[in-house]
């Protein structure tokens, strides 16, 4: 994938996993940190790897972000912690995928 190796890839992707993880958190425990969480992985996921590596997964996340965004705001709990969980699997099963790629 442009040369951009999968070690590079996958600790892009493991960062975002982690702020995926925080701001879940931080939604089920109610914290006043949880929209500031979400926006950590907000601008996390909209940066550009070179070459555009892992594009169509760091798009569908932001997806799924902006609307668990929307739908936290609202105050609608479980929509959003459903598009959290889903962005989160994504990252999650694409490191898989890369682990796979460097054998």
């Amino acid at each position: 994938m442009s040369g951009v190796s999968a070690r590079l890839r996958t600790g892009h992707l493991l960062r975002l996993c982690r702020y995926l993880d925080m701001a879940i958190i931080s939604m089920w425990a109610s914290s006043g940190r949880a929209h500031r969480t979400l926006g950590m992985a907000q601008a996390c996921a909209g940066e550009t790897l070179p070459g555009g590596a892992e594009e169509e997964t760091l798009g569908k996340v932001r997806e799924l972000l902006a609307e668990a965004r929307e739908f936290y705001r609202a105050g609608d709990f479980a929509p959003a912690m459903a598009r959290m969980r889903v962005a989160a699997d994504l990252c999650s099963l694409r490191i898989i995928e890369l682990a796979g790629e460097r054998r």
